[in-house]
């Protein structure tokens, strides 16, 4: 696991989603075109989605959500070891329950980042 990543997996978990965001974003900058490009983008969108909901900005909670969806079609568990399509479910089931009852789930269920070996 690349350091960056490993931080920020260690923020999210903590939900301090701005942080984490950055640390993604740097790993992100260092990528090559490709695959783990767009994978990375997606934890990016992932975690700026998990953002704007906490901040009651659910409808941009939504938007970004959709296009993270669409740069981890690919998602495999094992990328920078984190179990990605476990965290791709959980975050669709929290983000939807945030819309289907237009109220803020507890952030108590908030998915978290589990890596491979958990």
């Amino acid at each position: 696991m690349h350091p960056l990543i490993k931080k920020a997996v260690t923020e999210f978990n903590l939900q301090k989603y701005f942080e984490a965001h950055e640390f993604f974003e740097d790993f992100w900058n260092a990528q090559y075109d490709g695959r783990d490009k767009t994978l990375t983008q997606g934890l990016v969108q992932i975690t700026a989605a998990l953002l704007l909901l906490r901040d009651g900005r659910k409808d941009g909670a939504m938007k970004v959500w959709e296009r993270a969806k669409k740069n981890l079609v690919d998602a495999y568990d094992g990328f920078q070891n984190i179990k990605l399509n476990k965290l791709k479910r959980e975050t669709q089931l929290f983000l939807m329950q945030a819309q289907k009852t237009g109220q803020m789930p507890s952030m108590r269920q908030v998915p978290r980042i589990q890596l491979m070996e958990q």
